[in-house]
């Protein structure tokens, strides 16, 4: 699983209703966006709104997206997309609804940058994968700062990571 984790510092002011607001404005555009049939769950954390994708390739196609989104909104914010494991559970209640549980997500798909806004970064576990599709976006070697998501002023480490972004928005193709 492509776990997408959207960071800006504003959402940590957020009321749990804003937060939620801002949610599901997400998450009708992942429906505009995939249609109505396909679900990515979402949730919030702190300074953070987290989503599951089933491949990295459409992660990556969202988080810059997303980061238009709130650009557009005047909130900066950078994603990165680490690939791991996480628990969905489906509300039986309520079909066009998941919740992504935080505390069941793998540790290495908690690790995040310190990123400049508007950044994508991923590592490259994901680069690597073979199901995302190298022709659809331009991955830039760079070097940055990684944490632990729960630890911001903790120790942090220089890890060789990818910044990403969409062929159309470089002009090549």
């Amino acid at each position: 699983m492509a776990i997408l984790m959207l960071y800006s510092e504003p959402f940590s002011r957020k009321t749990k209703e804003e937060r939620r607001l801002l949610v599901d404005l997400l998450m009708q555009y992942n429906k505009i966006f995939f249609g109505a049939k396909t679900q990515i769950s979402m949730a919030t954390k702190d300074s953070s709104i987290i989503a599951g994708f089933e491949n990295p390739t459409d992660a990556l196609r969202c988080a810059s997206l997303y980061i238009n989104i709130l650009r557009d909104m005047k909130v900066d914010s950078n994603v990165c997309v680490n690939w791991g494991f996480a628990t969905i559970r489906t509300n039986m209640d309520d079909a066009d609804h998941s919740d992504l549980l935080l505390n069941s997500i793998s540790p290495a798909a908690r690790l995040r940058p310190i990123a400049t806004s508007g950044e994508v970064l991923i590592l490259e576990e994901l680069f690597s994968n073979t199901a995302t599709d190298k022709n659809l976006f331009v991955f830039e070697p760079v070097t940055r700062k990684w944490t632990l998501s729960s630890d911001q002023s903790g120790p942090s480490v220089d890890v060789l990571c990818y910044r990403v972004s969409g062929r159309e928005a470089s002009g090549t193709s």
